[in-house]
């Protein structure tokens, strides 16, 4: 923010550049747009534009249940950094119809989440339940990455 300062004279520079991004601060408008667009697909405007959204939407909102599910398990730290983080993530609203996109990049590096995953994962039962659809996951992305389609 210093270097922002002394460049721009306005430390808050990145703020106001989210416009061109087309980002905006709106956490609850997130959620409620993005649900809105799972629930119209024609109003997404193609199917690749649709299922990366459902891509992403699930991850955001899967490991926000996640989220919630844990928080009485972590220590008070690890709490503080997800809902922080999560804050940020879904403060991060885009222009319709990509709502949820790229949000699950974002997701799937806050690692008190896949401490949690490891720690119900000791039960064989739980760990295939978890393995299954981590591996269905990794195979799309791989498939659609290696035929040059932009996942994030």
């Amino acid at each position: 923010m210093l270097e922002l300062w002394r460049r721009t004279g306005d430390p808050l520079a990145f703020v106001a550049a989210q416009q061109f991004w087309q980002r905006e601060f709106a956490p609850w408008r997130t959620i409620a747009d993005g649900l809105w667009h799972l629930a119209h697909p024609r109003a997404s405007g193609s199917r690749g534009v649709y299922g990366t959204g459902i891509l992403h939407a699930g991850l955001t909102l899967g490991g926000l249940l996640l989220a919630v599910c844990s928080v009485r398990s972590w220590r008070g730290s690890y709490t503080l950094y997800v809902a922080a983080s999560f804050l940020l993530i879904l403060s991060n609203h885009m222009a319709a119809p990509l709502v949820f996109h790229s949000m699950g990049r974002f997701v799937l590096v806050l690692f008190p989440l896949v401490i949690t995953l490891a720690r119900w994962g000791r039960r064989r039962e739980v760990d295939t339940l978890i393995l299954v659809p981590s591996l269905i996951l990794f195979a799309l992305g791989v498939a659609l990455y290696v035929r040059w389609y932009p996942l994030a």
